[in-house]
């Protein structure tokens, strides 16, 4: 074998190392990816479960939650303020999923459970108040949410059994 030989011999041997590697890297990119969207999926329930269990541990709350939802018009000035809050704390854990969605790093499938769970809040008297509350920041985001609450089917109100739409209502706005 001359020196040639082993020159292409080594050549060789080392493109199948290299191919080897870039197999073991694909296959560990896609363990992380696996291992991070599990995480942003438990960490959007770790999001949510604070305000959660703030608003029904406090009936007062809840209350403002309720009617804030499904007759806003009925709240004070105060009250209307502090639902307003409330619901932008809760539009900042769907906008940081939303946003890790955009990027790849939260998947589709969980996606779509809380995209829908947004549309639904959208579509109640209260939730589409915070649409026109975005449209002077961001008008695409704003248009965005739109889009979320019509895909909902029609309005909605917050009940005992969570979102239900709400039969012979006209469409939301």
């Amino acid at each position: 074998m001359t020196l040639s030989d082993l020159g292409a011999l080594g050549e060789f041997v080392g493109s199948i190392l290299v191919l080897g590697t870039l197999i073991y890297l694909v296959i560990q990119v896609r363990q992380t990816s696996r291992g991070i969207n599990a995480s942003n999926f438990v960490n959007a329930t770790h999001m949510f479960n604070p305000v959660n269990i703030a608003t029904v541990s406090d009936g007062e709350l809840f209350e403002l939650w309720m009617r804030g939802c499904n007759e806003p018009e009925t709240l004070s000035d105060v009250e209307g303020a502090r639902y307003h809050l409330l619901l932008r704390a809760v539009n900042n854990n769907f906008l940081a999923l939303w946003m890790a969605h955009q990027d790849g790093t939260f998947p589709k499938s969980s996606w779509k459970i809380y995209e829908r769970n947004l549309g639904e809040l959208l579509a109640t008297p209260g939730g589409g108040m915070l649409i026109e509350s975005i449209r002077f920041a961001s008008p695409e985001m704003s248009e965005l949410m739109q889009q979320w609450r019509d895909a909902a089917g029609g309005r909605m109100n917050f009940t005992r059994r969570g979102f239900e739409l709400v039969t012979g209502a006209g469409p939301t706005q």
